[in-house]
């Protein structure tokens, strides 16, 4: 497995501890908007950093602004790198599967939260 995808597992992983211990945190706003706003560093640093690996591994020059805008506004960030790096039929497909990769982040965080909140501590 490359490293570009074990960051993107490990994003997985992150989201599910995420989810893990939502439901045994206080429910203040406060206390959400502080774990969101935790959440969103390693999610950007993340992010950026599978940006560079990929195109690392693909041996392509990314363009310049794509991994900051990838690792800071990922909905606008992941389709502009695609389509700037690669064919257009190409670019679409991967789109595609970033956007299951996302769905398949929120259905696993959120059966975390499920499973999680089954649990007696």
């Amino acid at each position: 497995m490359n490293r570009s995808r074990k960051v993107l597992l490990s994003l997985l992983g992150l989201y599910v501890v995420y989810g893990a211990l939502l439901p045994h945190m206080a429910r203040g706003a406060d206390n959400l908007r502080a774990a969101q706003l935790l959440l969103g560093f390693p999610t950007a640093i993340a992010f950026f950093s599978w940006c560079k690996l990929d195109a690392t591994e693909r041996a392509i020059v990314s363009p310049s602004a794509a991994p900051l805008l990838v690792g800071i506004l990922a909905p606008i960030g992941v389709p502009y790198y695609f389509l700037r790096t690669m064919s257009l039929p190409s670019a679409l497909l991967a789109i595609i599967k970033a956007v299951f990769f996302y769905v398949g982040i929120c259905i696993a965080e959120s059966l975390a939260a499920y499973v999680s909140s089954r649990v007696v501590v």
